[in-house]
Parts: structure tokens; sequence; C-alpha cells
């Protein structure tokens, strides 16, 4: 399950761009299963040199470097290391994961009207979308839902304490929004619905109790969710009452993590300054990498841009969609 991308390492101040395509590792939940794998400026902000975590060395039959000039300018710009090494102060990390390639959307899981579905007045009222993959082509291929988070928090570093403002699972249209959730450990979720039926929320963490608990219709208030162990990876979330329904939260103890947008861009701030390791992980690949080096300097944006082979996520087997019938 190895993960590698060709790189170029450009100057700071200019942005880093990842290979056409990465080694994907196939990942995914269904059907109730507790399986995880869901105006520019003139001066553009500094790019984030990342390299693989581990560099080949150069073969012993290479030439020597034969101009001074190109081996002082390697020494003056060493790249950085797959570690979690902080230098002090903190930046703000910013990116976009993309597709490349061609894309076509995915068929819907089924269409408004379908009167076979469970509870079809309500998760029939419209077409039920398949959101396991979604790529918006209007934006350079963005794909939404990708998890880029730190692997482990430098020494050192002082990790603040979860935010006491809890964060919003909501239920609409027999849809778990948002599919993909970052909430660090101890935090609180409020899970709510919008539909006019029951829904029956399962969640499936390894370092936490589960919590399987019926969502009466139309909760407002929201049922109080917390998970008490960090996550290596996401866990699925089902309903087991309509099992097409699948969302991914992952628990963290750091908040140093950000889920990619409807263009696939994401932000995540405060991160501690210094050479750090992240993971990119999305629900139909798994890891997309599991070991990300990223130099993050102080008191700057430091951006990556990550991408993915459209003929990777092609050539995955179909995950089946239950569709619970009345």
């Amino acid at each position: 399950m190895a993960s590698i991308s060709p790189f170029r390492f450009l100057r700071a101040g200019t942005l880093l761009s990842f290979g056409a395509a990465a080694l994907l590792s196939i990942g995914g939940g269904c059907g109730g299963d507790s399986g995880k794998p869901s105006g520019g400026s003139a001066s553009p902000p500094p790019a984030a040199e990342t390299v693989p975590a581990e560099s080949a060395a150069p073969s012993a039959t290479e030439e020597p470097v034969a101009s001074t000039e190109a081996t002082e300018e390697k020494k003056e710009e060493p790249a950085p290391k797959a570690s979690n090494t902080a230098t002090g102060g903190t930046g703000t990390l910013t990116g976009v994961v993309t597709l490349a390639g061609d894309w076509s959307p995915l068929a819907p899981l089924f269409t408004k009207g379908d009167e076979t579905v469970k509870d079809a007045a309500v998760c029939s009222a419209g077409d039920v979308p398949d959101n396991s993959i979604v790529v918006n082509t209007e934006a350079g291929n963005g794909v939404a839902n990708v998890f880029v988070y730190m692997s482990k928090v430098p020494k050192g570093v002082e990790v603040p304490a979860p935010s006491e403002e809890p964060v919003v699972m909501d239920q609409k249209g027999c849809l778990f929004f948002p599919r993909a959730l970052v909430v660090q450990k101890g935090q609180t979720i409020l899970v709510k619905s919008d539909d006019a039926v029951p829904h029956n929320v399962h969640t499936f963490p390894t370092l936490s109790a589960p919590f399987n608990s019926i969502c009466p219709p139309n909760e407002r208030d929201g049922l109080k969710l917390a998970y008490e162990g960090a996550e290596r990876e996401p866990i699925s979330v089902k309903c087991d009452i309509h099992p097409w329904m699948q969302a991914w939260h992952l628990p963290l103890d750091h908040p140093y993590a950000a889920v990619t947008d409807a263009e696939g861009k994401f932000t995540i701030e405060n991160v501690p300054a210094g050479d750090l390791t992240f993971r990119v992980w999305h629900e139909k690949v798994g890891f997309v990498e599991k070991s990300l080096a990223v130099s993050v300097k102080s008191d700057e944006t430091n951006e990556i841009s990550i991408s993915i082979g459209a003929d990777k996520l092609a050539g995955l087997p179909a995950l089946p969609q239950a569709v619970a019938q009345k």
C-alpha cells in the first residue's frame, strides 16, 4: 500500500506540484458494515516544500556534480525530511486536491420518485446522489471530502484543548451532511435531522465506544456524540434503517486537520512551524499519502498541491449500495 508521487523541488516561494498520479490503496464500507475502507495578488504566498517519506540515495555509479555552484545551491536549500520537528511559531497550510484526467459524474444511487425505496416520500423526494467520489469539473477537477491531517504532533508543541463549540452532523433527504468530518477527541458532535422519518446513527470506531442510537424525526436539538480516543484513519458512520447513508468521522488528539471543500481546497491554521508529516485519505482510496513531508514556515501561508490519477479511481470495483425496500 505504498504511495509515492513524482515530484519536483522548486525554490521556496513557488508552488510545489505533485505528479499527475498517486498510488492509491482501496478502502470503503457499505451496508452497515464496520469496515473502514465517505483576483489574485501580484505576489503569491510561498509554497510548502514537500518530499516523499524515503528519499532514494544516489547510486555509486552516478557522476559527481560538475558544478560547484549547483552543489552550493543544494546546501542553501536542503529538502525537508519526513519528520515531526517543530522550529517555533506557527503558519498556515493551504492547498488543493485535484483529479488528473477525464471524469464523469457517478450515477445517482436512485432517482426521484422511486417508490421501491424505504420511506420514499422523504428518501426519494429527489435524486439521491452517489457522493463516494465528488469531483468538481468546473473548479479544475477539485476532489471533495479528502482528509488532510498531521500524523503526529511534534515534541514540545502544546496542543490546544478541544473547542467547547460543538460541531454538527445533519441528516437531510436521507443523506448525512457533512459526509466527511474532522473532530478533536472529547469535542461534542450534535447529531441532528431535518427529515420527517427516524434514522439510526451507528458509528464504528476502533478506540472509542460505538454510538448506536435512533435519531427521531426532525430532531433539531441534536443528540450528543463524542469520541474518547483518537483514530489513525477515518471511521465509518452508517444508518441501519437506510443503509445507503454513509459518512466518515476522523477523531484526532489535535486540531491540525481539514477536509477538502467542494472545490478540493483546504486550509489548516495555526500549524506548528517545522518539518512535519501529514496523511491524505479518501474513502474510495484509503491512504493517498501515508507519510507526506511538508515544511511549514512560521508566519507564512504555505501551499501544497496533491493530484490523484482518474485512472486509479476508475479502476476500482464498484461498491454495492444497499437500498432498503418497503
